[in-house]
């Protein structure tokens, strides 16, 4: 089969998750198969009563052998999150063995249109890389975060993939840490050493792929919504990381959709306007399906604040004018 996915995720991005997963199912041009590794019981127990199509439902007992336990010592849950990345791909390979290819997926992406342009210019290759594309002035930053997002990563079913994949399931038992070390930082930095050490490592051309809060800058004043679809800069937008994004629960029509960050999310742009906007409704709905199988649940957002004391005293006066006018 061509076309097979993975995440991991727990129960604070299980909404997330949902939506991922709907627009992968929305967006991909063929059959295929979703694998979720599902860190604690909730997200399992959530998912498996949903009876999602095409998903095939993965948890630790599945994964873990001796290194992954000892790794897990002394790793977050963030940080060991990251170590199972290689494992997992290696694990649909071995026990799926007719996945041409794999492609990992961090929880909080989203697809805007078909994936078909990713495996086009996949062709002929067997690792495929995302980089940051950080802006001018930025590029600095590489130096310790990379060149390359580990939000996204794809290996196809073949020895030169494999080769590269077992190398870096290894790096990663042994070191995956989210404070940065020389040439390392978490499962990411590692990615930098691929094109180097391994045949067959493609990094992606296509500029509307994995485009989030770090790339945006390239396309300031360039984001325009056509009949066919989102552009950035004259590129198709394929799909967007919403790294960093929280969001209240329960909504607020006086409240922004989440608290503001250096991203300035929350203020008039195209990019809330024609990216943002669509994401963080599908969100909201995705909370609204799970609650309605578990009532209570509101991991992964945040609890809505009381309002600022100008919005109160605002409401309070409107209030007494209203009542002033009738009750006069």
């Amino acid at each position: 089969m061509k076309y097979n996915f993975y995440t991991i995720f727990d129960k604070g991005f299980l909404a997330k998750g949902l939506v991922l997963y709907d627009s992968v199912k929305k967006y991909c041009p063929g059959k295929f198969r979703y694998f979720i590794l599902c860190l604690d019981d909730v997200t399992h127990e959530i998912l498996e009563e949903m009876a999602l199509p095409s998903v095939i439902l993965l948890t630790l007992n599945d994964i873990e052998d001796a290194d992954l336990k000892e790794a897990k010592k002394t790793r977050t849950m963030q940080e060991y999150s990251w170590t199972l990345k290689p494992s997992v791909a290696t694990y649909i390979f071995k026990h799926y063995p007719d996945a041409e290819t794999v492609m990992y997926l961090d929880g909080d992406l989203y697809f805007y249109s078909s994936l078909e342009p990713i495996y086009e210019e996949f062709e002929g290759h067997s690792t495929l890389l995302f980089p940051h594309r950080l802006p001018e002035g930025k590029r600095a930053k590489e130096e310790e975060v990379g060149k390359y997002n580990a939000g996204m990563i794809m290996f196809r079913n073949d020895a030169k993939a494999k080769k590269c994949l077992e190398w870096w399931r290894k790096e990663c038992n042994a070191w995956c840490y989210r404070e940065p070390a020389p040439g390392k930082l978490g499962d990411q930095k590692y990615l930098d050493f691929f094109e180097e050490q391994f045949h067959g490592v493609h990094a992606l051309e296509h500029k509307g792929v994995d485009v989030a809060p770090w790339n945006m800058k390239n396309y300031q004043g360039r984001i325009e919504k056509r009949d066919d679809g989102i552009f950035l800069d004259g590129n198709r937008l394929i799909n967007f990381h919403f790294s960093s994004l929280s969001l209240y629960h329960p909504p607020s029509s006086l409240l922004p959709s989440g608290p503001t960050n250096v991203y300035g999310y929350t203020r008039p742009s195209p990019e809330k306007k024609f990216i943002y906007d669509e994401y963080i409704g599908k969100v909201y709905e995705a909370m609204r399906r799970i609650r309605k199988i578990s009532p209570g649940f509101t991991d992964g957002t945040l609890p809505r604040p009381a309002l600022p004391g100008q919005i109160k005293e605002m409401a309070a006066l409107h209030a007494r004018s209203i009542r002033n006018k009738y009750l006069s």
